[in-house]
């Protein structure tokens, strides 16, 4: 009789193992990719500082083949400080110093850019010292404009064509 109470326990604990296996289909991770990705897309980000990078490839299996009319490379030296650590499922290229982000499981939702914006800032700075009391200090502040590179990401705008 021990024997009979536990199959009911073993039959619940296999469906809710069997329920729960069916429904992982339905997470993120299940539609991360809604259909077939193989077939040819456009693509374009309006980057700040006024620079617009457009472009086609084409999906095919597992990788992603750049139109030859793109001024684009697969080439990356060296990514710099701006850009996310790679992906496996990414693809990498650089467009007119832009690095843009393939997914390749979901190019329309899930691409990126990447970009270093040169932008201006000032500050304050000592422009003459004087020794008072044994110490020197600063008498006298000036502004002092100077450059630096920021990071910039966003979405990359890719629409299927075919």
């Amino acid at each position: 009789m021990r024997y009979g109470r536990r199959r009911p326990l073993f039959t619940v604990a296999t469906l809710a193992t069997l329920t729960a296996c069916a429904s992982a289909g339905n997470t993120a991770a299940g539609r991360a990719s809604p259909g077939p990705v193989e077939g040819v897309y456009e693509f374009f980000a309006s980057v700040p500082g006024g620079q617009r990078v457009v472009g086609k490839f084409h999906v095919v299996a597992d990788t992603i083949v750049f139109d030859q009319s793109n001024d684009c490379s697969s080439k990356l030296t060296a990514p710099g400080p701006f850009v996310a650590p790679h992906d496996r499922n990414f693809v990498r290229y650089s467009c007119n110093g832009v690095v843009l982000d393939f997914d390749r499981r979901n190019p329309v939702q899930s691409s990126k850019w990447y970009a270093g914006l040169l932008v201006r800032r000032q500050r304050e700075v000592c422009a003459q010292y004087a020794v008072q009391n044994g110490r020197e200090v600063c008498v006298r502040n000036r502004t002092e404009t100077y450059e630096t590179t920021e990071s910039r990401s966003g979405k990359l705008q890719v629409v299927r064509r075919s």
